[in-house]
């Protein structure tokens, strides 16, 4: 992509995409990265290194049926990601109304989402 970044991508004939972004991302993956990365003001790891990373590649018929069940935790975790940064903007929103006295925390006992929505509004 450039000369400072570039992008991976997996052969599926080889290795399918989540089992390859997971290997990287483990704790032995990134062990292998961070002990290929060189520099000394911004360290980074060159393509012919990022080559040498020795990764487990199960058969394909293997990395096939576990990919569907990884790909669908990966999208859990990214509804679940999404629903906690709303949480917090949420909090981060109504907790300085709150403290403040601004709203009234005996009437949210029954208050409805949408009465919530107005409020945090």
């Amino acid at each position: 992509m450039s000369q400072r970044v570039f992008s991976i991508r997996a052969d599926r004939r080889i290795i399918q995409p989540v089992l390859l972004f997971l290997a990287l991302a483990s704790p032995l993956g990134q062990g292998e990265l961070i002990a290929r990365q060189s520099g000394t003001t911004v360290l980074g790891i060159r393509q012919a290194e990022l080559r040498k990373v020795r990764l487990i590649v199960p058969p394909l018929k293997t990395q096939t049926i576990a990919s569907r069940a990884l790909d669908a935790i990966c999208q859990q975790i990214d509804v679940l990601e999404s629903k906690n940064t709303n949480l917090r903007k949420t909090r981060d929103l109504l907790l300085p109304k709150l403290i403040s006295g601004e709203i009234d925390v005996e009437s949210l006992d029954s208050a409805t989402e949408t009465d919530l929505e107005e409020l945090a509004a």
